[in-house]
């Protein structure tokens, strides 16, 4: 017999369990550590992540908030939005909204809220930037999130035809997150390098280039391009030639 540790989940303590040899297997050292990681894990959203609205991070948490790996910190943002989305809920008297929470947005955006419509349902997604995530943690939880959520109430209780940053937008980030409701923000983004493919035509030593879209287009024969000057349809000029 084998002493483990196993979390409680109600108290977010630990303590000793026995288990037979046989059972070992299924309690290796890696699952001890993946335990107390989460258990830790726990009280890192119970202590940063607001009860109900965006407060300042003491120097304390952020570090924390720092220290953390990919994983954590998107699981940290996911339990964010949550509390955001419940609190939203409660100032409106409704149910809170289920909305896929993601991490795949790409480019300068930090947020976005997406939502399709069949019939009576719609279905809601909050997409996040994970790099920006990444290097403006503070930031994120503090405004970031609750500038998408806000987004999707105003949506909800106000409906889809109202301006995306107006006076709906406003008074939800104002009356309950407390914040001013900046439209943009001012994380430093590295400049994007975009692919290009060159092309030529029918004028001599012309040449064009491409996007890779538009490239792309061309290779699956769904478009041609032309020359302006020439009126010649484009080709591909291959790498070396």
């Amino acid at each position: 017999m084998v002493p483990v540790l196993i979390e409680r989940e109600s108290s977010h303590e630990f303590e000793n369990k026995t288990v037979c040899d046989s059972e070992r297997e299924s309690y290796p050292n890696s699952w001890v550590l993946a335990r107390i990681q989460s258990a830790q894990m726990v009280k890192l959203r119970r202590d940063i992540v607001p009860m109900t609205t965006p407060q300042a991070l003491s120097s304390a948490e952020a570090l924390r908030i720092e220290q953390l790996n990919e994983q954590d910190l998107q699981s940290l943002a996911v339990a964010c939005c949550e509390t955001y989305i419940r609190t939203c809920a409660e100032h409106f008297g409704i149910n809170a909204p289920h909305a896929d929470i993601l991490f795949n947005l790409r480019g300068r955006s930090a947020g976005q809220l997406r939502f399709n419509k069949t019939g009576r349902q719609r279905d809601f997604c909050l997409r996040f930037n994970g790099s920006l995530l990444d290097q403006n943690r503070s930031d994120f939880f503090n405004e970031v999130i609750p500038h998408e959520v806000a987004h999707l109430f105003a949506y909800i209780v106000y409906g889809t035809k109202i301006k995306p940053h107006g006076k709906e937008w406003r008074d939800i980030m104002a009356t309950v997150f407390g914040l001013a409701g900046r439209v943009t923000h001012n994380f430093d983004v590295p400049p994007q390098t975009r692919k290009l493919f060159n092309y030529a035509c029918g004028c001599e030593g012309k040449a064009h280039e491409l996007t890779a879209i538009r490239h792309n287009r061309v290779r699956q024969n769904k478009a041609n391009y032309r020359c302006r000057v020439c009126a010649e349809v484009l080709y591909e000029i291959e790498a070396g030639a």
